[in-house]
């Protein structure tokens, strides 16, 4: 039954997905897109953790309650991976090109937008003025998803869904 609703949504959001790329076919927006996608594989969060620990010491434990959300957030989304087997658009669709080369091979739900609001939300409530350069840096990791044909746009939805879901628990843990 998943495999058969996944096939659906496959077939309509692959005009979503070609929508889009052309939409976004802008050399200057693709490498903008490109480069913003690459700073959200993971590298970017991890410094970001590191310097708020370091530079922030009176709030250290927030950055040990973001790491181990990131941590939660990697388990959750290799296990539901996984599960969905849901091949991204640009394998399982030929006319789909992808622009940048994938970290693993399934695309539900996307990693990169997971993480993207997950942080986000938590070094928002921490930095509230914070939130006009990771708020819009969030929102472009998840239309790069799909502008790269890396994800479709249920992927990237379902992301922020569960990944404001693990932000308000880890807001909970700090609060306690």
């Amino acid at each position: 039954m998943l495999k058969q609703l996944i096939n659906k949504l496959d077939f309509v959001e692959s005009d979503w997905v070609l929508l889009a790329i052309r939409l976004c076919n802008n050399p200057n927006v693709r490498r903008l897109l490109v480069a913003v996608s690459k700073a959200g594989d993971g590298t970017l969060w991890v410094v970001l953790i590191l310097g708020q620990m370091l530079l922030d010491p009176a709030e250290a434990a927030w950055g040990g309650v973001i790491a181990l959300c990131g941590l939660f957030n990697l388990s959750l989304y290799k296990l539901i991976k996984h599960q969905t087997l849901r091949n991204r658009p640009c394998v399982r669709w030929p006319h789909i090109r992808n622009a940048t080369a994938a970290l693993d091979h399934y695309s539900f739900p996307s990693g990169h937008t997971l993480h993207a609001t997950t942080f986000s939300i938590m070094l928002c409530t921490l930095y509230p003025a914070a939130i006009w350069v990771l708020l819009p840096f969030a929102v472009l990791v998840a239309v790069s998803r799909v502008v790269m044909g890396l994800h479709y746009p249920s992927d990237v939805l379902a992301a922020v869904v569960i990944g404001y879901g693990v932000a308000e628990f880890g807001l909970g843990l700090i609060a306690v």
